[in-house]
């Protein structure tokens, strides 16, 4: 019999598991066979495996953290390495990863919104200083500074995606019509060459920052759809209403329903 491994991310309801392990081949561990599954409750991991099939995952140690901050860093260059960095350059960038708390998302989105950037000791020394010293703090600090460090016609382009329900696959076609109605991107003459070239543009540049993931590609290499991390989607929620970007509307037992721009 052969082996498999089925890795099942982000699953929130039991009645998700009820319904996938219908299709699902019965897993043998005898021969090495593993489901695994990754969910921010834990109850629903105790559902489906019982309590001794949990495991949490702990903050990454400093050493990988800066292997991760490095990968990310280098991710577009020839030389994967610090070569050619100053060594005052690389301790600030280990005192910008030991700020990050271990926190694989902050790591990643630190390291998009630092490639944007000079790679100096000036430049990230502004982002050190502007990162909070509390671990616990980190990864909500770094998400709201990368959103800060957006240009400013970028902002309400990655604030539309807390409109959608979290770790919701978006097509770049829907996005392309609902930011040109919204006056999100302009276009001149109503021209939809230059309107998917100016969503691309923007689509690159928040996949390269990694505030949202990229799902898939058309065949022409083009992003054909892509959604957001659902701590993201928690910060972009959280703008939406400081900004009063939409309105939340909440049903009769106050939970939140429909959301609508305002």
């Amino acid at each position: 019999m052969k082996r498999y491994v089925i890795l099942l991310d982000d699953i929130w309801d039991y009645e998700i598991w009820d319904d996938l392990k219908l299709v699902l081949p019965e897993c043998d561990s005898q021969v090495g066979s593993r489901i695994i599954i990754t969910s921010r409750n834990s109850n629903v991991g105790r559902y489906i495996g019982g309590e001794f099939s949990l495991y949490a995952s702990q903050p990454l140690e400093l050493e990988k953290s800066f292997e991760l901050f490095t990968k990310k860093i280098f991710n577009f260059d020839d030389n994967n390495n610090w070569a050619n960095a100053s060594p005052d350059l690389v301790n600030i960038g280990r005192s910008i990863v030991g700020r990050c708390g271990g926190i694989l998302l902050a790591i990643v989105v630190t390291a998009g919104m630092l490639r944007t950037r000079e790679r100096t000791e000036h430049a990230w020394n502004r982002v050190l200083e502007s990162m909070s010293h509390k671990v616990q703090d980190g990864c909500a600090k770094v998400l709201a500074l990368s959103y800060n460090d957006l240009p400013i016609a970028s902002r309400p382009c990655f604030l539309y995606f807390g409109l959608y329900p979290e770790d919701h696959e978006i097509r770049a076609f829907d996005l392309i019509n609902m930011w040109i109605a919204e006056k999100l991107i302009v276009v001149n003459s109503g021209n939809m060459r230059e309107a998917e070239d100016l969503v691309e543009d923007v689509l690159n540049d928040l996949v390269s920052r990694n505030l949202i993931q990229l799902a898939k590609r058309t065949y022409n290499g083009r992003i054909s759809s892509c959604r957001i991390h659902d701590l993201l989607h928690s910060l972009c929620v959280d703008l939406d209403k400081e900004s009063n970007f939409f309105h939340t509307e909440h049903n009769a037992f106050g939970d939140p329903g429909n959301v609508a721009r305002l």
